[in-house]
Order: C-alpha cells, then sequence, then structure tokens
C-alpha cells in the first residue's frame, strides 16, 4: 500500500480515509519524493506556528527553477513573480510583517451583507424551478468573484474574465506544480495585472470608496511605500485568495445540506444555527486543506527526527478531525463547535475568514428558506487542487 496518493481518483473525492490512515499509523509520513506530510492535530498546529518553518516555497521554487523553465517554455516569469511578490502566504519575518500591517491598514471587517444579499438576489433569477442546474457554475463561483470584485472597486464588465482567469492563476497554488500549466498561469497572470493596472488608473483620477482606492491613498501616505508589483501583489492576494476559498466553503456547504434533508428542516425550524452549520463545514471539510513549509532547523515529532530544509506538507483537514485530540472529532455535528486549524495559526492566519463564511452562511440561508427542499442530483465533481478542494460540479434541483 502507498499511503500517500493524493491525485487517485478516490482521493481527489474523499482524502479523510487517507488523512485518518496516517494519522492512525504513520503521523509524520516520509513520501517517495522525501517530503513529510504531517497529520496530526498537535503537530500540524506546531509547525503553523513556529516562525522556523517558512512558508513561501512556491515562490522560492520559481525564483530557483526561472532560467532553466523560461527556456524549457520560452516565456518569461515577471509576470507570475509580481503577482506572488507580496502575497502574505508566500512570505516569511519582517517582509511578511510589513505587508499583513499594511493589508490590516486598509482590510477590516465590515457588514457586506447588504452587497453579498444583492449579488444573491441578481445571480438567483438565472435559474428556474422546474431546471436542475450546476450549483457551482451558478452561485459557488460567482458569488465570491462577484463580492470581492465589488468590494475591490473592478468594473463588472471584467467579471467574465476574471472568472476564467482566476481560476487557472490558482492552480499555481497547488502544492505540486504543473510544469503543463505554467504558462497558461503565466498568461492569467498578465491578463489580471492588466485589469488592475487599468483599475488603478481609475481609482487615480476618481477615488471613491472602494477597496483599490483605499489601498492606493494608503500606500502614498506610507514613510516607505509599497512598490508597484508590491501594490499588484497584494490586490492580487484579495481577488485570488478571496475568491478560491470561498468558492470551496459554499460548495462544500451546499453538498452536505443538499444531501441531508433532516439538516434543511433543523435549519428552518432554528435558523439562529446556520452560522454554526458553516462553522462545522469549516471545521470538517474545509476548502484550505494543506500548506506547505520548510524547516530551517532540525525538526522532532513524535518519534521521527525531520532533516533541516525538508518540505513539510501539513494538513489542516486531517487535523480538525484528529480524535485523539477530540473526541468524535470525525463526525459532523452542527453544535459541536470543536477547534479546527481550517484557517491557519499564527502568523499566517487567513485574513479573509469572516468574508467567506458570511457569504456561505447568507447563501445557504437563502436557498433554505425559500426552497422547501433542495436534493443533489447525481455525484459531485471535485478539482484535482490538493491544497483547496473546490467542486467544479454540484447538480441540484429545487421545489418550492
Amino acid at each position: 500500500m502507498i499511503p500517500w496518493e493524493p491525485y487517485k481518483l478516490e482521493n481527489i473525492v474523499d482524502p479523510y480515509p487517507m488523512y485518518q490512515w496516517l494519522r492512525e499509523n504513520d503521523p509524520v509520513h516520509k513520501t517517495i519524493n522525501g517530503d513529510y506530510v504531517i497529520t496530526k492535530y498537535q503537530d500540524v498546529k506546531q509547525i503553523l506556528n513556529d516562525k522556523r518553518c517558512d512558508t513561501g516555497i512556491r515562490l522560492d521554487w520559481l525564483r530557483e527553477n526561472e532560467s532553466q523553465l523560461s527556456d524549457q517554455l520560452n516565456i518569461s516569469f515577471e509576470p507570475l513573480k509580481i503577482a506572488l511578490s507580496a502575497f502574505p502566504l508566500f512570505m516569511n519575518g519582517d517582509d511578511h510583517e510589513r505587508i499583513k500591517k499594511f493589508m490590516h491598514g486598509v482590510w477590516e471587517v465590515r457588514d457586506y451583507s447588504q452587497l453579498i444579499d444583492i449579488i444573491i438576489d441578481r445571480l438567483a433569477k438565472q435559474i428556474t424551478l422546474s431546471d436542475t442546474f450546476n450549483f457551482i457554475e451558478t452561485f459557488a463561483n460567482k458569488l465570491p468573484l462577484h463580492t470581492i470584485s465589488a468590494i475591490l472597486g473592478i468594473d463588472q464588465n471584467d467579471l467574465n474574465i476574471l472568472m476564467a482567469e482566476t481560476k487557472k492563476f490558482f492552480n499555481i497554488m497547488d502544492i505540486y506544480v504543473s510544469i503543463s500549466k505554467l504558462k497558461s498561469e503565466v498568461d492569467s497572470a498578465i491578463i489580471l495585472i492588466a485589469i488592475l493596472e487599468n483599475t488603478f488608473e481609475l481609482k487615480f483620477i476618481n477615488p471613491d470608496e472602494s477597496l483599490i482606492s483605499a489601498i492606493l491613498k494608503k500606500n502614498d501616505e506610507e514613510n516607505n511605500p509599497l512598490s508597484k508589483p508590491e501594490v499588484l501583489s497584494v490586490c492580487f492576494s484579495f481577488l485570488a485568495g478571496g475568491k478560491e476559498t470561498s468558492s470551496g466553503l459554499i460548495g462544500n456547504a451546499m453538498y452536505y445540506l443538499g444531501k441531508h434533508t433532516v439538516w434543511q428542516s433543523y435549519l428552518k425550524e432554528q435558523p439562529e444555527k446556520y452560522v454554526n452549520f458553516i462553522n462545522e463545514i469549516v471545521r470538517f471539510d474545509p476548502p484550505a486543506q494543506l500548506s506547505v513549509r520548510k524547516n530551517r532547523n532540525e525538526l522532532h515529532l513524535g518519534n521521527r527526527t525531520i532533516p533541516k530544509n525538508s518540505t513539510l506538507i501539513v494538513s489542516m483537514a486531517s487535523a480538525n478531525r484528529d480524535e485523539q485530540e477530540t473526541l468524535h472529532a470525525n463526525e459532523f455535528t452542527i453544535d459541536s463547535n470543536l477547534k479546527n486549524l481550517s484557517f491557519g495559526s499564527g502568523a499566517h492566519y487567513c485574513m479573509g475568514d469572516w468574508l467567506g463564511k458570511s457569504q456561505a452562511t447568507a447563501l445557504i440561508k437563502y436557498f433554505n428558506e425559500i426552497y422547501h427542499e433542495i436534493s443533489v442530483i447525481g455525484l459531485p465533481i471535485y478539482n484535482s487542487n490538493l491544497t483547496i478542494r473546490t467542486l467544479s460540479k454540484l447538480v441540484l434541483q429545487v421545489k418550492p
């Protein structure tokens, strides 16, 4: 048996039996590549909080292999490097603190419920009750993109382009690089940079209440302002990150709701529990499944010693179901309120968790309150990105 086969179809569909086997039999598993897969709660939490375990491996890999890859594929990787240059997920130490402090200065928890409701109402007009429809294409992908684009202040006429290009660009976040997809990711970075630069020009001339206007204004006031590539990368972080993880959360939540009519009834009777339901989805089947670190020092986990500069694949999704840490962690319970690491821990904790949960809660509540019954038709289809668990197809039928 090969315990770590993440791209095997059955593990794409349901990775949790694989994670459970690893937790119980080989919680610090050395892969055939020499990487280490970490699956137990305390080990994962330790690495996520250890400042000696660096993130940013993808950007480092790109810089180290740029010359060879550029010759091999006959392209420049400069657009991709610009897009990732100030991505907090790929930064460490003082550079990370500088960018995070800047982003916190413009990004605050706000009530976007009215905006979210308006977008949901607009999207809902696209379906008819007599039809089955792919919930992912119709809602799960569109709501997060429309929401973060409106917050950023990007022209809504660019939404179709953004939908296609953010999806391709986000492949760069997967734990294993597909060389064949790199050109597509570079092309997407070029297109997205052009859209952002055009938005910058418009906001310089006519500043407004948008997030991009706030970013440009704050940067103009900084004693040590961000470079133009860094400003672009910060916007990439909001745009790409805000779309993909929220889409995964919404899709997973609707799948679980559609498969369990008893939960539909329960939530109708106790609407205050919608927040609990989404929080349990975040824990039990999170969109952010894995994160990658590199340890600068020798690391000791359990009875295994990990050499310094090893690649560590830490599974938050597995850690959340560690029953040695929390009883019944491998069971879905709306009122469980069990601890989880789904949005990370420590310095790299996700800044936008609240917005993703707000959108998921609003959309699930809308569907469950409007329709008498929601049914999943056929089997869902999952994308093969290991880092972010998202659906590409979830066919629903709704009854008034």
